[in-house]
């Protein structure tokens, strides 16, 4: 019942809010959980005063430590491989620097959801907070609510259209990208997107849990990016998953999933939406 729990830290250009990710992760009441801190490339990393502020903070359930930085800027999918790889934990849990864990028993409820769990994977719920870590409400998805309800392919045509697996939630056995692989590095940004449509493709259900997982910054914008990369990322997840897929999802779902593409990667309509979205 004491299995590892991995809790992998990707940190980029976001220090200035680590010291309160590691304190939800220190202040976990599982057993047993090594603590994996990746930095990818940021101008100012501070390996020693990390180890120290961790080292300085653990108690006995800190079972390992790892922090590092990556040679160059490598992107969150790659970024997230290595750390995988570097990490030992039989559950793995991937937190953005800037997010925490919801409270000091997240990672039992996980633990507790993912001994279950025959595909090893599990999302719980994620609240969206202000940058001062103010709760704003929980991260609303449809899907997620009515996960277990569906068959794999009925969540891979509704991936399709829209990710609302929203990464934050999310919670792994190592044994998952044993089965379905890791990451595809194919892709620089996304890691979670492409991830959840290929193990759906291959039968894996992924099960809902109802506890929050995750404390989210929600920084003014960011839902409506327009960085080149991310949509670049987008339309080879539209190119080399949903088209290959056409015929097995159905030509009205491959309309729709056409016409959410064709939205989703205007940047005019992400420029607008994104200036209506920072107004109000």
């Amino acid at each position: 019942m004491n299995e590892v729990f991995s809790v992998i830290v990707l940190l980029y250009n976001n220090s200035e809010f680590l010291e309160g990710c590691l304190d939800s992760i220190l202040n976990q009441d599982y057993p047993a959980v090594e603590i994996v801190v990746v930095d990818d490339g940021s101008k100012s990393f501070d390996k020693d005063g990390i180890e120290a502020y961790i080292r300085e903070h653990k108690r006995e359930n800190i079972k390992s430590i790892v922090v590092y930085q990556n040679e160059r800027n490598f992107g969150t999918v790659k970024s997230a491989n290595g750390a995988i790889k570097k990490s030992s934990g039989k559950y793995i849990k991937l937190l953005a620097g800037d997010d925490t864990l919801y409270d000091c028993e997240t990672l039992s409820h996980a633990a507790a959801a993912l001994r279950v769990c025959p595909c090893g994977i599990i999302t719980g719920d994620v609240m969206k907070c202000d940058k001062d870590l103010n709760p704003i409400g929980r991260y609303h998805k449809d899907l997620v609510l009515i996960l277990n309800s569906l068959s794999p392919i009925d969540v891979f045509r509704r991936l399709c259209i829209h990710n609302d697996i929203v990464a934050g939630g999310v919670f792994f056995d190592a044994s998952f990208f044993e089965r379905y692989g890791m990451f595809d590095e194919s892709y620089r940004l996304l890691e979670d997107w492409p991830t959840w449509m290929t193990a759906t493709q291959k039968g894996c259900r992924i099960f809902y849990t109802p506890f929050y997982a995750v404390r989210y910054r929600t920084h003014n914008g960011i839902g409506t990016s327009t960085n080149p990369v991310y949509l670049a990322d987008r339309k080879h997840l539209f190119l080399h998953i949903i088209v290959p897929a056409r015929k097995s999802i159905g030509p009205i779902w491959f309309l729709m999933a056409t016409i959410s593409f064709l939205i989703i990667n205007s940047i005019i309509v992400r420029k607008i939406y994104g200036f209506l979205f920072r107004r109000n």
